[in-house]
């Protein structure tokens, strides 16, 4: 485990390290560093050991590379012990899993649900764009308010998600990372979840360059 073995811990930062040397000199509007997708199950503490043992490895390397750290729990909770470290953070937002994870074969029990609307009401309460602004962008916020850059790095919903669930649904997450003043990035452009060959079973594709494409997801991302 990285949070555990010291060995793994010394070649991740080792490996970061050769990264920042070899790329050193590319500006940051160019390229920045995501350091590591989604870690769970580790406390905080464990977490920004490791965090900054590779962070100082970078800068040791090249000082000015812009860094990124996903938050804590799969990226949905901002690790407030890092606001000094002079690093970006990356949230991701697929809540609630209901609608984003419909049917998705990987994960737990997703074909036992019944088919979500938007809101969605009675799990265990709604949960609408209001609460979304409560729950999801409002501690990220106020991380923000530490002087932390905040990244929205994955949003997006599974192709067996209803189309209309999954249009409204964005609408309200790109409005409310609209009023955060957040840039965004969907999982994914070209693929299950995204408006490239998605195979969606209930969407009318254009034929576009060899691709099936979802204009009215594809112009919903582009008004936002």
């Amino acid at each position: 485990s990285l949070w555990t073995d010291e060995a793994t811990h010394e070649a991740c930062a080792s490996q970061w390290a050769a990264f920042a040397e070899r790329y050193r000199g590319i500006p940051n509007e160019h390229l920045s560093f995501n350091l590591l997708n989604e870690p769970m199950d580790v406390d905080e503490a464990t977490h920004n050991r490791v965090i900054e043992r590779v962070v100082a490895a970078i800068r040791e390397k090249d000082p000015e590379r812009l860094i990124i750290v996903d938050g804590l729990d799969l990226g949905w909770t901002p690790v407030f012990g890092l606001a000094e470290l002079g690093v970006a953070q990356s949230l991701h937002a697929y809540d609630p899993w209901r609608i984003s994870h419909h049917r998705a074969p990987w994960f737990p029990n997703a074909d036992g649900w019944d088919e979500p609307t938007w809101p969605l009401r009675g799990v265990p309460e709604l949960i609408d764009r209001d609460a979304l602004r409560r729950q999801r962008v409002q501690p990220w916020k106020a991380l923000e308010s530490r002087g932390v850059g905040v990244h929205l790095g994955e949003f997006g919903n599974y192709k067996e998600t209803p189309h209309a669930v999954t249009l409204a649904w964005m609408e309200d997450f790109l409005c409310l990372f609209r009023e955060a003043g957040w840039g965004w990035c969907l999982w994914n452009l070209w693929g299950a979840y995204g408006p490239l060959d998605s195979d969606r079973a209930d969407v009318e594709y254009e034929e576009f360059e060899g691709h099936r494409l979802d204009r009215a997801m594809l112009e919903l991302l582009l008004r936002n």
